[in-house]
């Protein structure tokens, strides 16, 4: 299994996990001893993105049906030489917020 970190996520508003669709792990349960959110994601590719046409959004699901970007793969991800199109991905959220640190965004495939 192979894990990728998301980039860019400081830069978009986030939403609380709890308005989000996934499943809550309790910080006990977890891998890094914080609460962790699964959920599935989108990739999305964006040839008309201004800054990079080789942009890859990560793309989420909220309980009210919106699409809402947590932010994208890296310029020099491994998983854009893959893709084909629209991909789905396990993405977690570890909360490091909780601890007083930013939340980690991380793929797995």
């Amino acid at each position: 299994m192979t894990k990728e970190r998301v980039v860019g996520v400081t830069f978009v508003e986030q939403k609380p996990i709890v308005e989000l669709v996934g499943e809550t792990v309790a910080p006990e349960d977890g891998e890094f001893g914080v609460i962790e959110f699964h959920t599935q994601a989108l990739l999305v590719p964006e040839p008309t993105n201004e800054y990079d046409p080789t942009a890859v959004a990560v793309v989420v699901r909220t309980k009210s049906g919106e699409a809402h970007r947590v932010g994208y793969l890296a310029r020099n991800s491994e998983i854009k030489s893959t893709m084909t199109g629209i991909t789905p991905m396990e993405l977690t959220i570890f909360g490091y917020s909780t601890i007083g640190l930013s939340d980690s965004y991380v793929l797995t495939y």
